[in-house]
């Protein structure tokens, strides 16, 4: 594969509007994968532009972090917003919260414990009453839930909705993923109770090493959205 290697000496950020900036390569705009020019706030401009001054491949630093983070935010949660409800919705329509184990019984308690936190925040939040079951079999929620929580989604910006989007996807839960981004929790609890089970079986049995590295994989990811929040004042 050619190497595609920067060829720009400077990389600078610049204000567009009262709280958007735009990243400069030289004179140009640093354009996300499909062409579009970025706005970002001035914290994550910040960082996107740090990662843009490293001597690296370009194909690389479009790897990075903070670059590809908004790369999606424009290529993907711009043009797809409904698409983005969409899976949100269905992770919301199964949230790991509502499902218990049905044994052992000091599993079930455990997950009772670190649960009961996230109910009670669907229903302080929205106003929305889950319903709980044991196993795998699909538990049928109050069919207003949806109307709730799209209405919610709709209130954020792009950047807001992928960072939830992206929590929701890395704990299985739309629940635990909201009470993060509003600080309802500690975001080391909040990931211990989204792998709880995998807790439970790593105590009895051991690990499993590639169990193991996609769980840490997961874990980095979700720690650094919830980095990323603060790069959106």
């Amino acid at each position: 594969m050619i190497k595609r290697v920067k060829n720009w000496k400077a990389v600078t950020i610049s204000k567009t509007r009262v709280s958007s900036y735009n990243v400069l390569l030289d004179k140009d705009y640093l354009l996300s994968e499909l062409g579009n020019i970025i706005e970002l706030p001035k914290k994550l401009a910040t960082s996107v532009a740090k990662e843009w001054r490293r001597n690296e491949d370009i194909e690389e630093i479009k790897k990075k972090f903070y670059t590809k983070f908004c790369f999606g935010v424009f290529d993907h949660t711009t043009p797809l917003r409904l698409k983005v409800f969409q899976t949100i919705l269905e992770y919301a329509d199964c949230d790991l919260v509502c499902y218990l184990a049905e044994n052992p019984i000091d599993l079930v308690e455990r997950q009772k414990k670190l649960f009961a936190t996230y109910i009670d925040w669907a229903e302080e939040f929205l106003g929305i009453k889950l319903i709980t079951g044991t196993g795998i079999k699909h538990v049928k929620q109050n069919s207003q839930n949806e109307a709730k929580i799209k209405r919610y989604l709709e209130k954020l910006n792009d950047f807001e909705l992928t960072i939830v989007y992206e929590l929701t996807n890395l704990t299985g839960s739309f629940f635990i993923a909201t009470a993060v981004y509003f600080g309802v929790v500690k975001a080391k609890d909040a990931w211990n109770a989204s792998v709880i089970e995998d807790t439970y079986r790593i105590e009895l049995w051991g690990e499993v090493p590639e169990e193991t590295a996609v769980s840490k994989n997961k874990k980095e990811f979700f720690f650094s959205f919830v980095k990323l929040m603060d790069k959106l004042d």
